[in-house]
């Protein structure tokens, strides 16, 4: 085996020694590459979180605030919104376990019920309300519900048969005792106003008026207006409205009731509509049951007007709220924009990143290969250093013999300079005539130099000649 076969074997030997070593370092730099893609994907994504901010910031309310936001609706009149919200924060409750948002959901949907004339379904929501309020004793969600539904025995007065005023004064002293009994204003005031309606029912189809019920239902009736007045609650105050022109109408107290709505229309605020459009609307009645015509046409015109501008005022707010809508649309839509151009921006980092890593990556490689052919080499010249000096030796030794050989052979041949001459010339493709020319001698004297060497060399034509002195390194 040569020393350059050796050399070959060598390096095959240290490239499969260390190609583990290679592939692990190739591993090393995959995993590292992998975890920075894995940290700017999450950077990347991060923002996203969720798929729009509506629905985070929806899935973000409880079921208290969903309640509040389905009487806002009652409110404005937008009972399919309402049912969304009161539905919603059922939901929720129910999810959590939560009892007395139940109680209270249940609540609500029975009075947007009642509100939109769904009165059996409204019966149900109450007694379900009821029963989960009475296990839990949940005393205020007790109240609401009994009230709820002697409200709606208020309703079922359309003759003597069918009416139901006792199971509705029943379930009305109930709720009226317990608010009594936990101090409880809001609850009072509302069973004191439906306990006052249900009186006033008992006495619609008696011929003569009852006294005692109508007694009762002014005792109730103003109990409930003046704790409403002195805890300044707005919203009961005006729904004792309805209850009082009852009230006053049955007893034929036509001055009376003129003078509490005379009374009322300069305390409203100048944008409640609805509540000045109701009186002008019982004033028309009681003028004219009082045969005074002009006021009860200029009652009927205030009327008209208020309740146009009530109608103006719902359809601003309406177009109010579209624009409102129309705004966070945008705003949404901005966002969203905005997520996607980050989102751009984010694969462009990732991107860029990543061809930087595949780069260093590539360059740690090569040098990582650079160093092993060095290492390869410094092997090389150690078997180099390790050569024995006595095969150095021999091999210059067998040069030096050759040459001498050669030398030997070339002195035993008996060239002269000028045969010499006339090899290197032929060699050259000269012709024996312009070999003549060259060393101006004549073409016999080339020819016989020639057919000399031809004998000393022991050749028989030019070409023999020419390999026979390039091989003895004559030329």
């Amino acid at each position: 085996m040569n020393v350059f076969t050796y050399f070959s074997l060598s390096n095959f030997t240290y490239f499969i020694s260390n190609s583990d070593n290679f592939v692990i370092f190739a591993l090393m730099k995959v995993r590292i590459i992998a975890g920075m893609a894995a940290l700017v994907i999450s950077i990347c994504f991060c923002g996203c979180k969720g798929t729009n901010a509506k629905a985070d910031e929806t899935a973000g309310d409880s079921s208290a605030s969903r309640l509040e936001k389905s009487l806002a609706c009652c409110k404005d009149s937008k009972f399919d919104l309402a049912v969304e919200e009161a539905l919603a924060a059922l939901s929720m409750a129910e999810e959590a376990d939560d009892r007395l948002q139940q109680a209270r959901a249940y609540c609500v949907l029975s009075k947007i019920d009642m509100m939109t004339f769904r009165d059996s379904q409204s019966w149900e929501n109450a007694v379900k309300a009821e029963e989960i309020a009475r296990h839990g004793n949940f005393v205020e969600e007790l109240c609401d519900a009994l009230s709820l539904k002697a409200k709606l025995c208020t309703y079922a007065n359309n003759s003597p048969a069918d009416n139901r005023d006792d199971e509705g004064l029943a379930l009305g002293l109930e709720a009226y005792n317990t608010a009594v009994a936990h101090n409880l204003a809001p609850q009072r005031i509302d069973a004191c106003y439906v306990l006052s309606a249900l009186y006033v029912n008992k006495n619609r189809w008696n011929l003569a008026l009852v006294k005692d019920y109508y007694d009762k239902a002014g005792a109730f009736l103003e109990e409930g207006e003046r704790i409403a007045d002195s805890l300044s609650l707005r919203d009961l105050q005006l729904e004792s409205l309805k209850y009082r022109m009852r009230y006053l109408r049955q007893g034929g107290r036509t001055e009376e009731a003129i003078g509490y709505c005379n009374h009322l229309i300069p305390v409203c605020a100048d944008s409640d509509y609805f509540t000045k459009a109701q009186l002008y609307d019982h004033l028309t009645i009681l003028y004219g049951q009082q045969g005074k015509l002009q006021e009860s046409v200029e009652s009927h015109q205030k009327y008209v007007i208020n309740t146009r501008s009530y109608i103006r005022q719902k359809a601003d707010a309406a177009l109010q709220e579209m624009e409102t809508k129309y705004e966070m649309q945008e705003k949404e839509r901005e966002i969203e924009r905005n997520r996607a151009r980050g989102m751009v921006m984010n694969l462009a980092l990732l991107a860029s990143l990543l061809a930087i890593a595949v780069i260093f990556m590539l360059y740690r490689v090569i040098h990582q290969r650079n160093k092993e052919l060095d290492a390869a080499n410094k092997g090389k010249e150690k078997i180099l250093s390790m050569v024995s000096e006595d095969l150095r030796e021999d091999a210059a030794e067998y040069a030096y013999r050759m040459m001498q050989k050669g030398r030997k052979e070339l002195v035993t041949m008996g060239l002269t300079k000028r045969e010499i001459q006339v090899i290197r010339l032929s060699r050259r493709g000269l012709s024996a005539s312009q070999i003549a020319e060259k060393l101006h001698i004549s073409v016999r004297t080339v020819t016989n130099h020639k057919q000399n060497i031809y004998t000393k060399m022991d050749v028989s034509s030019n070409s023999e000649m020419i390999l026979k002195a390039e091989k003895l390194g004559i030329i």
